[in-house]
């Protein structure tokens, strides 16, 4: 089974993911083409849209069920890098869009493993990729105007909380 699923989050800070892979103890493989899904793709589940133009969408959507089969299984597991999940069969790609933008896909079938570490599709606020990425993000901007921070864990909400202590246009 191939369940592929991307988020509408775009992952262009390469410094960022690179930082958020090693304080979840992932590895992010830089430049690596490839990442491993199940394979092929059987068409028991939406086509990622945002992935394609409204034209591909369209195309895609009038193709036989066969004709799609064979062309999104040539379509994914390809990648301009990947990221491993120890103790996951599966990988997570970072894929262009049409408009050009880096996201995340994998294949969200659980023989793979990854929905027991970034939830199904219906549960992005279990995701762990985006919001440590997100919190990476904004960690490196208050680096960057000097401003110094704390960073905390709120056991009640669940949610790493940033906290500005001084410095940058706020302090």
């Amino acid at each position: 089974m191939s369940h592929v699923v991307t988020r509408a989050v775009v992952l262009d800070n390469l410094e960022a993911l690179d930082r958020t892979c090693k304080k979840l103890k992932w590895v992010f493989n830089r430049n690596k083409k490839t990442y491993r899904w199940f394979g092929e793709w059987v068409d028991d589940s939406p086509i990622p849209e945002f992935l394609f133009s409204p034209e591909q969408n369209a195309a895609l959507l009038a193709m036989s069920k066969d004709e799609r089969r064979e062309y999104l299984s040539k379509v994914f597991g390809h990648c301009e890098h990947s990221i491993s999940i120890p103790g996951c069969k599966y990988e997570i790609g970072l894929m262009r869009t049409w408009e050009g933008k880096l996201v995340a896909v994998w294949d969200w079938f659980y023989s793979g493993g990854l929905p027991y570490v970034l939830g199904t599709p219906d549960e992005p606020e279990k995701n762990p990729l985006m919001q440590t990425y997100t919190i990476e993000c904004i960690k490196m901007n208050l680096e960057q105007q000097g401003v110094e921070y704390s960073e905390v864990w709120n056991e009640i909400s669940k949610v790493h909380e940033i906290e500005v202590v001084t410095g940058g246009v706020w302090g």
